[in-house]
């Protein structure tokens, strides 16, 4: 459980370091998902935290995703319609709220689903439908009584504001 936390703490204080940096800094050493660690700021230690930032969000991914999922099917099974969509802190990611209270941060798994999303909830009761393993975390469609349907990727939880 402690770890737990400490990954939690440690996502903090990266979110924290990566919104100071100058928006020109040079982007982080990494695989393709940068955690915005600039090395002019950090010197040598830049590759290190790198690759202990990169070591921490691996371990902790399958935790994450089997809260997810069990969210998901949670949803599914008591048919928890969707209530709200506000914009969430990073780019590209909405956070959805919930009847029953459930925050999920989501992102489009295709360009322009986030916006066919707010035009189906203006329309009626959005379910989720179904959810698969995503390799970014785990994908669900979510669909009206009628025939429309999105498809979006769940890349966290969050509370309720």
């Amino acid at each position: 459980m402690e770890w737990i936390v400490g990954a939690l703490i440690l996502a903090l204080v990266t979110g924290v370091i990566v919104r100071r940096l100058p928006r020109d800094a040079a982007p982080g050493i990494g695989t393709g998902k940068d955690v915005g660690i600039d090395a002019q700021l950090f010197g040598d230690d830049s590759t290190d935290l790198i690759a202990r930032f990169e070591r921490v969000a691996a371990e902790a991914a399958p935790d994450r995703r089997h809260l997810i999922t069990q969210r998901l099917s949670s949803l599914r099974s008591h048919r928890v319609p969707l209530r709200v969509i506000q914009a969430a802190p990073g780019p590209g990611v909405a956070r959805l709220h919930f009847a029953d209270g459930t925050v999920l941060l989501a992102r489009s798994a295709k360009p322009g689903a986030l916006s066919t999303l707010a035009v189906m909830r203006e329309r009626g009761a959005v379910l989720v439908e179904q959810f698969t393993d995503h390799p970014d975390g785990v994908e669900f469609r979510l669909a009206t009584h009628g025939s429309t349907r999105c498809t979006l990727i769940a890349v966290g939880l969050d509370q309720v504001d």
